[in-house]
């Protein structure tokens, strides 16, 4: 087998600020330092460091692929790799118990060159120690046609309730979409001015902000929160001719109707702060879930058919926004 160097080969990751070698492997990292330093908290740093979004992408005409992964930290365990193999055959490969590292190989069921996307785990800091093919295969990294997608949000967003990493929502959006995606969401986020400069050090020409339901749990004052809206969407409105698209918080559903009220007045605020901005589109989170309990885990994180109907329902207005004069 052919062991790849993914320090010689950073254009085969998607979704990352940095890759790094380490004694035992190379590890990827989505947040750029500035971000790492923001969310600096134990709980914020271990679902900053979870690769959320990361792929490894490559068209390749090798009969197998070995993978080797170490697990760090986690913030859900959940291990699931997901392989996409030519844009449609999905294979998830999952430890059956919680570990430390996990070693995989997938075969080849056709000859011929295809298309791989590893996505790593959403949910756990992740290390590769090992990532070889055949002797002599080809090596062609993925080369997106456009800008990616980003997406700045909360737990949702980052996936924290799907069963392996391409099944959340963002991961489902941005392959209807045809984009690369890079995803700066982390569990427990609140809307933060700070992260539309933060989000200046990457590329991508659309972005989807999703927050709300921890500024709204954690009480927040809607001046501070409306402040923060403001400050978030002029930095990213910086981006000459970007798409952006802002969320309100999905349906709750709770055992008190007490926090979807009060939702609703973080819904309203973002409606009304976002309306400074013509080149933004506020999108309705009650819109793209129904308020039933079979698309969610807790009431409050979609699961993976929630997940999956989101995808599908946000896609469509996107699509219907785009359409208009």
């Amino acid at each position: 087998k052919m062991k790849i160097d993914l320090l010689k080969t950073p254009e085969l990751f998607h979704g990352i600020a940095s890759i790094s070698k380490t004694e035992t492997g190379y590890y990827p990292e989505r947040m750029t330092p500035e971000l790492l330093a923001f969310y600096s908290s134990e709980n914020e740093s271990i679902r900053a460091h979870c690769p959320a979004g990361v792929r490894i992408s490559f068209f390749s005409n090798t009969s197998e692929i070995q993978i080797g992964l170490k697990f760090g930290r986690n913030a859900r365990m959940i291990y699931s790799t997901d392989i996409v193999t030519d844009e449609q055959k999905l294979l998830t490969f999952t430890p059956e118990t919680e570990c430390d590292s996990y070693a995989f190989t997938l075969k080849s069921s056709e000859p011929g060159e295809h298309l791989y996307e590893i996505w790593l785990p959403n949910m756990c800091e992740t290390e590769i120690a090992d990532l070889q093919i055949d002797d002599g295969a080809s090596l062609v990294p993925l080369v997106p046609a456009e800008a990616p997608l980003v997406f700045i949000g909360d737990s949702i967003t980052q996936g924290m309730t799907s069963s392996s990493p391409s099944r959340c929502y963002a991961a489902l959006l941005s392959r209807s979409m045809k984009k690369d995606l890079i995803n700066l969401s982390i569990g427990g986020a609140e809307m933060k001015k700070e992260l539309g400069m933060s989000a200046q050090a990457y590329p991508w020409d659309a972005a989807i902000i999703a927050f709300g339901v921890n500024d709204c749990f954690h009480k927040r004052s809607l001046d501070e929160f409306k402040s923060d809206t403001h400050g978030l969407l002029q930095a990213l409105s910086h981006r000459k001719n970007a798409e952006i698209y802002i969320l309100t918080p999905i349906p709750y559903l709770g055992d008190s109707e007490e926090p979807e009220n009060t939702l609703e007045v973080f819904r309203e605020s973002i409606r009304r702060t976002a309306a400074d901005f013509p080149n933004v589109i506020v999108i309705e989170g009650t819109e793209l879930l129904p308020h039933e309990s079979r698309y969610f885990t807790d009431g409050i994180h979609p699961n993976d058919d929630g997940m999956k109907l989101m995808a599908e329902n946000l896609y469509k207005k996107i699509k219907q926004e785009r359409k208009k004069p």
